[in-house]
């Protein structure tokens, strides 16, 4: 197994961010995580130091306001020390060997990332019925008996949960920070890395749980608004560098970040 780091964004949330880290620790081996404590409340950093001085893989990068998503994700890798990274949201709940299986495609492809519930595009799956982790454990099991080995590749992957090589993100350049608060810059990253030649996959055979929303929720939002904000951003920047090459097709109906 190889190491990973796992980069996880939190501003409160706390509940979501205890269940996403435990089914981390029940789920998953030879990890690091970092955490990027986006102006969160007492409360939710009081908690996070507190795992930091408990939990030997376990560190803490503390914002004093929300720096968005993107700048989050790259001052979270800048800490990463492994081989490889995982982005992740704090709305999740992962799986039995969900990284394990996520790392196996990059023996042929360059960023993966899972199926879901809550996810745009070609990630998306219902698997099946669960109403608590272990039964998400038992679904997400037989989805992989069923699908293993299985994947697609495509133009991009959504960032609630992506894995790569560490080399790749800094080939790329990392997440664009002018996507702010957050979507658009996970189909930017991957437009970017596909006209380097680098592969994009999704691993058929891996599915985690996403409550999605939960931070824009909390933050009291227009969500909606700011998807259209952050998409025309990604139009804009696209159809300046590349001309008349389709890029905003029927493919791209963008996630609302969580």
């Amino acid at each position: 197994m190889r190491r990973t780091s796992i980069i996880i964004p939190v501003h409160n949330c706390l509940d979501y961010t205890k269940m996403c880290v435990e089914s981390i620790y029940n789920h998953t081996t030879d990890f690091g995580i970092v955490v990027v404590d986006n102006g969160s409340d007492e409360e939710t950093t009081n908690w996070l130091l507190e795992q930091a001085v408990v939990r030997d893989n376990f560190g803490v990068v503390k914002n004093r306001e929300n720096k968005g998503f993107a700048k989050a994700v790259n001052q979270g890798v800048e800490w990463a020390a492994e081989e490889f990274i995982c982005i992740l949201n704090n709305d999740v709940l992962v799986t039995p060997k969900w990284l394990e299986r996520l790392l196996a495609h990059l023996e042929m492809y360059d960023i993966v990332g899972p199926c879901s519930n809550f996810v745009a595009g070609k990630q998306m799956a219902v698997p099946g019925t669960y109403v608590d982790q272990t039964s998400l454990d038992i679904v997400a099991n037989d989805w992989h008996r069923k699908n293993k080995g299985q994947a697609e590749l495509v133009r991009w992957i959504i960032g609630f949960c992506m894995v790569m090589p560490k080399g790749v993100w800094e080939a790329v350049g990392g997440f664009d920070e002018r996507f702010g608060l957050g979507n658009a810059e996970d189909i930017d990253f991957c437009l970017r890395a596909t006209r380097m030649g680098f592969q994009c996959v999704i691993a058929k055979d891996v599915f985690i749980h996403h409550f999605g929303h939960i931070t824009f929720k909390e933050l009291g939002l227009n969500v909606l608004e700011l998807c259209h904000k952050n998409n025309q951003r990604l139009y804009e920047k696209w159809k300046q560098e590349l001309g008349e090459e389709p890029i905003l097709d029927q493919e791209f109906v963008f996630e609302v970040r969580a």
